[in-house]
């Protein structure tokens, strides 16, 4: 718990670096610099090919996190078992580009009336979906080896002042907008060949001697990242469905309204303020999640539980504070872009779900790395069909607003199914009476603050607001 308590410390310094320069980007830079279809287009860019890229990957990240752990002894068989999991996810990759390369008038043939400028740049999916399984890969070297904070500071931080940078430049039309997109994909490739020469000078990864080491349980991999694979899919589809069928369900062809992308650029605005909630709840994931497997390979389900509780009461105090304070201050943020008021619900809907998700703990870690990992898979897939079939009623009839409550709905329906799991199979359970006090205390900080008026000050009211619910909480 040292280990994991110093690094999740250095993880979340990072991170919340990250959250400042993904909060200037989202939610100040991209929609003052960039045109609401711009905007647009930039989510949809990467909603796809994260999409496309998790099936390309063939569940190779996670296999990578599993198994590191016995072959740490040599790193000859480490360097091999890398370079063996880069050829299934390219020929995996490779499928996936003909599919989409083949099926390309079919797919956009969907966002044709509310979306079509997504097709006019609907080839930059292939270089983005190569760089993010590549990425992908050598970050979840760098965390079997729990050496996180690099690739943490990198996919973060380093990727997001790239984006930053180049926003500064398409303001002061140093250069334009097409050039943005390619420098907003070349973020990707600087991380990936960053990490690939960190990982040889650290000598952590060798391209010599490989033929002699043997890789022992290949189809125990293959099953592994198949069923991983299968619910990194439906994982993937719960989280961001809602945004691919925004593009291509919000407007009206009849009356000549293009909305697809400015709505896609209102939810985006409003899941990134709202997934705010559980940003720091990443960086305990991102490190425990080895040390998990690690309990498991060992059998000590006292530390599993252990961490479990301790995740999750963590989670909360972080995540419920950071949800009021959102909310508490949403007048100020809409002064941004009045636009975008359209979002207010969108922030609460998801930002409720994921506190509920965090307030749960590590379910999903534990699950997924242990001897019923393939029960995962099984809630994931049946999640990302409630998340489909779910948007498909709300978002005609509510448009984005129907969109966050969909994934509100999945989001607890996966944490309560996840929660019984764990109790029944190995008596797990996160919560304690301190969840309720937590809870309680959250209750009595927010209606003290919000029942508090000094002035007619928007601004300064709302810091004093702020001021009242962080000290009482």
């Amino acid at each position: 718990m040292g280990i994991i308590a110093k690094q999740s410390l250095k993880n979340i310094i990072i991170l919340f670096l990250g959250i400042f320069l993904g909060a200037l980007n989202i939610i100040f830079l991209y929609p003052i610099i960039l045109s609401e279809v711009e905007f647009g287009l930039t989510r949809i860019l990467v909603t796809v090919s994260i999409l496309a890229a998790n099936i390309g990957a063939f569940g190779t990240p996670s296999i990578l996190i599993k198994f590191l752990p016995f072959y740490k002894n040599n790193k000859a068989t480490k360097s091999k078992l890398l370079i063996h999991i880069f050829k299934v996810s390219f020929i995996s990759m490779i499928i996936v580009f003909l599919i989409l390369f083949f099926s390309k008038s079919v797919i956009l043939s969907f966002y044709n009336e509310n979306a079509s400028f997504f097709g006019d740049k609907y080839f930059l999916i292939f270089p983005l979906i190569f760089l993010i399984i590549i990425n992908s890969l050598f970050s979840s070297y760098c965390k079997g080896l729990y050496k996180s904070v690099l690739q943490n500071f990198l996919n973060d931080i380093a990727i997001r002042l790239i984006h930053t940078l180049l926003l500064i430049m398409l303001f002061f039309k140093f250069i334009d907008f097409d050039l943005f997109l390619y420098g907003f994909i070349g973020g990707y490739a600087v991380v990936s060949l960053f990490l690939f020469f960190y990982l040889i000078s650290i000598k952590e990864l060798t391209l010599s001697n490989l033929n002699l080491e043997k890789i022992n349980n290949s189809k125990e991999m293959i099953t592994y990242g198949g069923a991983n694979f299968l619910s990194g899919i439906a994982g993937n589809l719960t989280n961001r469905i809602d945004s691919l069928m925004i593009a291509g369900m919000v407007g009206c062809a009849l009356c000549g309204e293009n909305k697809g992308l400015e709505s896609v650029a209102i939810y985006s605005w409003g899941l990134y303020v709202a997934s705010l909630v559980e940003m720091p709840a990443r960086a305990v994931t991102s490190i425990a999640l080895p040390y998990i497997s690690q309990f498991w390979k060992d059998g000590n389900l006292n530390k599993i539980a252990e961490l479990y509780k301790s995740s999750a009461m963590s989670q909360l105090i972080v995540g419920v504070l950071l949800f009021l304070g959102i909310w508490l201050n949403l007048d100020v943020l809409f002064l941004i872009k009045p636009e975008f008021q359209e979002a207010k619900w969108v922030i609460f809907f998801i930002g409720l779900g994921k506190l509920t998700h965090i307030s749960a703990g590590l379910n999903g870690s534990i699950i997924l790395t242990s001897k019923y990992y393939y029960f995962s898979t099984i809630f994931v897939i049946f999640l990302a069909i409630i998340t489909f079939f779910t948007n498909l009623v709300l978002i005609p009839e509510y448009g984005i607003v129907g969109a966050s409550l969909a994934t509100a709905i999945s989001i607890v329906a996966y944490n309560i199914i996840s929660f019984l799991f764990l109790k029944i199979k190995f008596n797990l359970q996160p919560f304690t009476k301190g969840t309720l006090i937590v809870i309680l205390i959250a209750i009595i900080s927010y209606s003290a603050a919000q029942h508090i008026h000094f002035t007619d000050y928007l601004i300064a009211d709302l810091l004093i607001k702020s001021f009242v619910l962080v000290l009482i909480f």
